[in-house]
């Protein structure tokens, strides 16, 4: 629930960084409804900083441990697919720029996350 209080983004992402995931015991659709509406809430506000490509990089190397404490292979393939796409993109290998994949990861997980949302309720 203190995440609720955060006004700044470095601290949600601090937050984020910091928590013990393996102190959690929750049933895996409750984790995943939590997850969803955390992902959803942070999809609908609009980064008032740009990322570095390294944070970026360690938001989806995060995303992706709670994605597999959700126990989440779907939201897991996801977020995979955008990392996959930095280093892509870091290699000049994807039709996308580096700076492009954090803003298209986010439109794209706010629409995934909302056919979800229609799933498990």
């Amino acid at each position: 629930m203190e995440i609720c209080f955060f006004s700044k983004e470095n601290e949600v992402l601090d937050y984020f960084n910091n928590i013990s995931i393996a102190e959690t015991n929750l049933e895996p659709t409750l984790k995943k409804k939590i997850l969803y509406e955390v992902l959803k809430k942070y999809t609908e506000i609009t980064p008032s900083i740009g990322y570095s490509i390294e944070v970026i990089s360690n938001l989806f190397a995060i995303l992706i441990k709670i994605s597999r404490f959700a126990e989440d292979e779907d939201l897991y393939d996801f977020i995979n697919y955008y990392d996959d796409e930095l280093y892509l993109a870091l290699e000049g290998i994807s039709k996308l720029e580096p700076e492009e994949i954090w803003p298209t990861f986010l439109n794209d997980l706010k629409n995934w996350l909302s056919l979800q949302f229609e799933l498990i309720s």
